[in-house]
């Protein structure tokens, strides 16, 4: 179910910028700068920096999620909306008899 609220955040955008766009590293079809490395692209060097607002952004790197798209994610579980049957967490946690 976190794969598809992921997905729901690709589709959806959620208030994210282009969603397929990394925060920190510089990626085209041809090459990929990481984040925070240098690399020499047809005579300019490209740096792989960070962008100005990580918080309008999914992907950091391209293999980790931003803090708010994780911060969404984390709101669904602990919410219940990703369990099956859809009970919060906190209610679950709860000592007493079931």
């Amino acid at each position: 179910k976190v794969f598809l609220m992921i997905l729901d955040l690709l589709l959806l955008h959620s208030g994210f910028v282009d969603p397929f766009k990394i925060c920190c590293g510089h990626a085209t079809v041809d090459h990929i700068v990481y984040c925070g490395h240098e690399k020499l692209v047809n005579g300019t060097k490209i740096r792989g920096t960070s962008c100005s607002d990580p918080s309008t952004y999914i992907s950091w790197d391209g293999a980790h999620y931003t803090h708010r798209a994780n911060e969404l994610i984390a709101r669904q579980v602990i919410h219940g909306s990703l369990s099956d049957p859809q009970i919060p967490l906190f209610i679950g946690l709860q000592p007493g008899p079931l």
